[in-house]
């Protein structure tokens, strides 16, 4: 494992590159930080053989996650190359989440280390209205502003697409202008590399993240659906 976090630190720093993520000198690369958090799943996935097999211990963590979130996913390596300059064909990270939308929520793992997420990452645009409704009225708004609050002391960010400027029909100095402003909201925290991720540790702060979000996720169902 010590290894195994040493050469992520080392491709982290030259830049990954799907050379890297296939192989390095026949050792584990990236997903296999996770080898040790939970062995084994028996779930089938249409993926290259070399992603299933790597991909095999997120998937196992994910399993674990669903009796208590909801139906987890471990996203395809396969990037969408058809209007970006970077035609490289896999992602340098394996992703997916558990439950999603009311509780649960994301984590990916790379060179970097772990993510965990937790909130809404897709709004359409009828939820999108009823959001910004919410935030800027007073009586949702504020409970909405102190969660946020509250989650960026413990030390999460607040993520999510956002514009420039508060949309056409609030003040631009709206109290929660900053709340209007997002198009998606969601609260991340970035542990990087740790000890840890070759444990069942990880998968109790992954639970913790989650747990922690759950009056910002609890909001969202409440206000937006």
């Amino acid at each position: 494992m010590i290894a195994t976090l040493s050469y992520a630190v080392d491709a982290a720093r030259a830049g990954l590159t799907s050379a890297m993520l296939r192989s390095h000198d026949g050792a584990c690369t990236i997903p296999c930080a996770t080898t040790a958090i939970l062995r084994g799943s028996s779930r089938a996935i249409s993926l290259p053989a070399t992603w299933q097999r790597r991909s095999g211990p997120m998937v196992a963590l994910i399993e674990s996650l669903e009796p208590e979130y909801g139906p987890g996913k471990v996203f395809r390596p396969n990037r969408d190359i058809r209007f970006s300059k970077d035609k490289s064909p896999y992602k340098t990270n394996v992703a997916g989440y558990a439950g999603m939308g009311g509780r649960g929520g994301y984590l990916a793992l790379d060179a970097r280390g772990l993510t965990v997420a937790a909130g809404r990452y897709e709004l359409t645009p009828a939820q999108l209205t009823k959001y910004r409704k919410r935030a800027a009225a007073d009586t949702t708004g504020e409970p909405l502003a102190a969660i946020v609050a509250k989650l960026e002391k413990a030390g999460y960010s607040m993520g999510g697409e956002a514009l420039k400027r508060v949309p056409a029909g609030w003040p631009q100095d709206h109290p929660r202008a900053r709340l209007l402003r997002h198009k998606l909201i969601y609260i991340y925290r970035d542990f990087g590399l740790q000890p840890w991720l070759g444990s069942p540790a990880a998968r109790k702060q992954v639970v913790k993240v989650w747990a922690d979000a759950k009056p910002l996720n609890d909001w969202l169902q409440r206000n937006v659906g």
